[in-house]
């Protein structure tokens, strides 16, 4: 099943064929609290979200971001993608990812996720 992670124009629509991961319409709507991925296209230099986790609480937003930074991030020359940290306070924090690791990155905080209502 494909699972629509990134947003981008409609210009640009394409298929991520090894990743699975379609692309739909440009949006940008950042969750607060939680964790949030942000894009630009070069095309229309805007920015888009490319995927987002919210959080019940700050906590729950900085401990999916930390686990999340441990193993996804990536140099920032080798990144294309920017994850935020979004508390009650605003973007507090963020690494460098890439394309590659979202599915990764989604994973992990899912499961995060998961883990933390039980």
């Amino acid at each position: 099943m494909t699972e629509t992670l990134f947003h981008t124009s409609a210009s640009t629509r394409q298929r991520e064929g090894e990743s699975g991961i379609a692309w739909a319409d440009r949006t940008f709507c950042p969750v607060f609290p939680g964790v949030h991925v942000c894009g630009v296209d070069h095309e229309d230099n805007r920015f888009f979200t490319a995927w987002q986790q919210p959080a019940r609480d700050d906590a729950e937003a900085r401990a999916l971001w930390l686990r999340a930074r441990a193993e996804c991030e990536v140099a920032e020359e080798a990144g294309d993608l920017c994850v935020d940290l979004n508390t009650s306070e605003g973007q507090v924090d963020d690494f460098w990812t890439s394309r590659q690791m979202l599915p990764r990155l989604a994973e992990i905080t899912r499961l995060s996720t998961q883990e933390s209502q039980r």
